[in-house]
């Protein structure tokens, strides 16, 4: 690491729940506000150990993340503490200068980490400590030849694209810090010397990887591919046949200089302005590797690729960013009809529609910028600013863009204010918003006061956003609603999750669904409908709220994809419980991948829906 000052030091911090408040949130610390709202901000995404479609956790996970600032902090989730996806995490924070990769990765064993709640306030470690439990944890090369195929294998497909993130799916839990170790080792003054430096930030275990998730690690490593979001990544599945790598020449003698003593290769600087694709090599140039590396035949030596499938490949790990696309496509209109003749051979229709498919979520991205410029970080203003609020709707209703109208109408699913919604839906469907407001009646006024009806209001305030993320799914996305909409192909980086559709409207004033037996719900919490099945709890969605004079009533559905068929002698049935706030965009998730949840304490005991 970096030479550390004798005064330096790093600080700490633990995140568990709250139970009086019932919230997983930093309970302990060794600083002060306004840092601790800062780093409970940046740290709460990535502070919670969840699996991916009910697979197994690991004991343990450790994340290293860098922000723009210059900082660092060193995460360690545990599986202990209140309930999966909220369980204990301890957090090491400094300047990266201080906790760097070299320390973060010396750290993994060290015997100062908790597992439990402290019983009071943190303090500040030495940073002269911790780099002397790192020195003594020092890694070598002989920790890592045991996996010098998996390691020549990633290290090659990261080489592909130096400066795009990179997932691993297939990687055993015990290999993970040491893959990471080896290919920084092998590769980063390489990178540096070429011009492509890396953060080489890490986590061990991440439950998703999609565009969404601010500050993920460069590295992260998945069980499996998630099933929602996209995410521009370079993905490398290490239990499927290795794929095909121009680099795969440079990353063997990399791995053997590492591994062996081998001469290290000179770097090769950019040659284009292609960020993240690197270069390519020529037709002449052979990707034979220089020693023999196979495991079951599928490492062994082969010639280059034609041209036609070199281009279509690049065209593919382009197709995320618009200026990479358009360096690609310019420099392809340039080559010979043959070679165009190729690439059409290579490039079908599918391939199209999903190239034009990233491009679109790329525009996209871009179109979320400026809105942020307007409305702050994650359009923050749209929560309490009333001018920010009548703004958005003014936008909604006059721009001519789509794509921003759509962006501000899908941000009210998770503001919960109805008044953004109901403008997004009487732009796709004229009178459709104001008939759902008139249906929801007191309970659709806009959130902007705290009153008894609050918890009402918002509860009513679900089925209108759940309207307007069921259009938007539909094709209500480009400003104009089609008939039908063609659905992009699937990719090992892109996965679709179904979304519920609300049943249409009808002239009946009563809600769908069942009446539950509960006529009280606390602040800050909403009624919500699952499936039971053989003990199994699968979310349904929010139950709907309804006034009848003094007589309160909460109805409750539940969407029929979203849990198993029954199995002989089994049985389904509607339950509800009273869940808080925090936890409905978990179960909404949950319930859009159709997958079960283990039951809360917090929820209470599950009230059948008659």
């Amino acid at each position: 690491m970096t030479g550390v000052q004798p005064d330096e030091n790093v600080h700490q911090a633990f995140f568990g729940v709250v139970y009086g408040e019932n919230k997983h949130t930093i309970v302990a610390c060794s600083f002060y506000e306004p840092e601790v709202r800062k780093w409970r901000a940046r740290l709460q995404e990535h502070a919670r150990l969840q699996p991916i479609q009910g697979g197994a956790l690991p004991s343990s996970a450790l994340s290293y993340l860098k922000f723009p600032d210059g900082s660092a902090a060193l995460l360690r989730r545990v599986t202990r503490g209140h309930s999966e996806g909220r369980g204990n995490v301890h957090v090491l924070i400094g300047s990266t200068a201080v906790l760097d990769v070299s320390l973060s990765l010396g750290l993994a064993d060290w015997d100062g980490w908790r597992t439990d709640t402290p019983p009071g306030p943190m303090a500040p470690i030495n940073a002269r400590e911790l780099a002397e439990v790192a020195r003594r944890a020092r890694w070598s090369a002989e920790q890592v030849e045991p996996m010098e195929d998996q390691l020549v294998e990633v290290l090659a497909r990261l080489l592909d694209h130096p400066t795009v993130p990179l997932s691993i799916i297939g990687c055993p839990d015990e290999n993970r810090l040491a893959m990471v170790w080896g290919l920084r080792a092998a590769a980063d003054e390489h990178l540096r010397l070429a011009g492509w430096p890396r953060a080489w930030s890490y986590s061990t275990y991440e439950h998703r990887h999609d565009n969404t998730v601010q500050d993920l690690p460069e590295i992260v490593f998945l069980p499996e591919i998630p099933g929602r979001g996209v995410a521009r990544r370079t993905v490398v599945d290490l239990r499927r046949k290795p794929e095909d790598s121009p680099s795969r020449t440079l990353a063997c003698r990399l791995v053997d200089a590492l591994l062996h003593g081998a001469p290290v290769p000179a770097p090769t600087p950019p040659v284009t302005d292609n960020a993240g694709a690197g270069p390519w090599p020529q037709p002449s140039e052979s990707v034979r590797p220089s020693r023999p590396v196979s495991v079951e035949g599928t490492r062994s030596g082969h010639e280059v690729q034609s041209l036609g499938k070199q281009w279509g490949k690049r065209l593919i790990d382009s197709a995320g960013s618009l200026d990479k696309l358009r360096t690609e496509l310019s420099q392809l209109s340039m080559q010979g009809p043959g070679v165009r003749g190729e690439v059409r051979a290579e490039v079908g229709v599918q391939l199209l529609d999903k190239i034009a498919h990233e491009m679109e979520a790329a525009a996209e991205e871009s179109l979320r910028g400026v809105l942020h410029a307007v409305y702050g970080p994650d359009l923050e203003d749209l929560r309490h600013n009333k001018d920010a609020q009548r703004h958005a709707v003014d936008l909604i209703k006059k721009s001519k863009s789509g794509q921003l109208a759509k962006i501000v109408g899908l941000a009210a699913r998770d503001i919960g204010e109805p008044g953004i919604a109901v403008a997004a839906i009487d732009r796709w469907e004229p009178g459709r918003g104001r008939y759902r407001r008139s249906k929801l009646g007191r309970a659709g006024r806009p959130l902007g006061r705290v009153d008894v009806n609050k918890p009402l209001a918002i509860a009513a305030a679900v089925v209108v956003l759940a309207v307007l993320g069921g259009m938007f799914a539909l094709g209500y996305t480009m400003g104009t609603p089609e008939s039908a909409q063609q659905t992009p192909t699937a990719s090992t980086t892109e996965v679709t999750s179904a979304v519920a559709l609300p049943p249409e409207p009808t002239d009946s004033p009563e809600p769908t669904g069942r009446a539950v037996p509960v006529t009280t719900v606390d602040a800050n919490r909403q009624l919500y409908a699952f499936v039971r099945v053989d003990g199994s709890y699968y979310p349904q969605q929010s139950c709907v709220p309804k006034e009848d004079g003094a007589r309160k009533q909460w109805w409750c559905a539940q969407i029929s994809y979203s849990y198993p068929a029954e199995k002989p002698g089994s049985k389904s049935e509607l339950v509800a419980g009273v869940v808080p706030w925090e936890d409905l965009r978990r179960l909404d998730d949950t319930a859009a991948a159709g997958q079960k949840i283990q039951w809360e304490n917090d929820w209470g005991i599950p009230v059948e829906v008659p």
